[in-house]
């Protein structure tokens, strides 16, 4: 009877050990944990938009006509476009770290749908084939030779909230550079903010479009965005990155064939560098901490300048 007692005692023993191991275990997983970096990077975004406000603020209706009605008024011909840099639709949320499935977007739409603002503009199939390694080559040379102005007077920047993390970084190296950067943004929208811009005089002769993260694109919404910054102007795109983001393959193939089918229209490939950096990312893999917009700010100066 008393072996009894004692085995039962062992066993009772035994799994009260185990219980407070298993308890110090998790505790310690849960103090040494890092803490979620969510608060600081929304904080961050929110500060870097109201600079950028600030920032831009001098530019607006500067070149515009005594006549010209300004934003909110009825006036068919004066109004802003309804995806003009205060469009709401998208800015519920102070930044978006979603991965949507490949082939839709954010708001719900196919990347086969007709893309959103109602373009009839399609892809251009009738285009003549180019040599692809003369194009190539003329690029590389049009990068050297149109290198922007190094106060950044001349460069405009239409991105989302990379670039928006890591505007700060940008304007210490081009500090007039005009930077319309917001949350969550769409490629979609990029046609509208290109017209803000160049209604207030503040559209730039070199343009970074830093759109693609938040969403599949149709061709032809980029297409109508190139096609409304003209020819005339060296426009860099760069691509999506995210270490979990679903579309970026997606994305950057249409990037892509834009670029191979406007000679204007140039690369900057952020997958590639990003790659190489893990420990420039907050922890959804996407947007960039201190260092790495540092590090970001530095790659696409070094890409406008042919020297990436």
């Amino acid at each position: 009877m008393n072996k009894e007692i004692k085995k039962r005692r062992i066993k009772l023993y035994i799994k009260i050990t185990v219980l407070i191991v298993i308890t110090l275990i998790g505790c310690y997983g849960i103090i040494k944990a890092p803490k979620s970096d969510k608060d600081i990077l929304e904080r961050e975004l929110a500060e870097n938009e109201r600079a950028l406000q600030q920032t831009n603020r001098p530019h607006e209706y500067t070149d515009a006509p005594t006549e010209t009605v300004s934003p909110g008024s009825n006036s068919s011909e004066t109004a802003r476009p309804q995806t003009s840099a205060d469009d709401d639709t998208d800015n519920n949320a102070p930044y978006n770290t979603s991965t949507p499935e490949a082939g839709t977007s954010e708001a719900g739409a196919s990347k086969t749908d007709a893309p959103q603002g109602g373009s009839s503009l399609t892809p251009y199939p009738d285009r003549p084939a180019d040599n692809k390694t003369e194009k190539d080559n003329n690029k590389k040379d049009k990068d050297k030779t149109d290198a922007p102005d190094k106060s950044g007077k001349d460069i405009s920047v239409i991105g989302d909230s990379v670039f928006l993390g890591a505007s700060p970084s940008f304007k210490e190296l081009y500090q007039d550079a005009v930077i319309d950067a917001k949350v969550s943004r769409q490629v979609s929208q990029g046609l509208g903010i290109a017209k803000e811009l160049d209604k207030n005089g503040s559209l730039g002769s070199t343009v970074i479009i830093s759109l693609g993260t938040n969403g599949n694109f149709n061709e032809s919404t980029g297409q109508e965005l190139i096609d409304y910054l003209g020819p005339d102007r060296t426009i860099y795109w760069i691509n999506a990155y995210g270490k979990k983001l679903a579309i970026q393959d997606d994305v950057n193939k249409t990037i892509n064939k834009l670029a191979d089918e406007n000679d204007n229209v140039h690369v900057i490939s952020w997958a590639k560098k990003a790659k190489k950096h893990s420990d420039w990312f907050y922890q959804d893999g996407i947007h960039l901490n201190k260092e790495g917009q540092k590090g970001f700010a530095k790659f696409v100066s070094g890409a406008i300048n042919g020297e990436e």
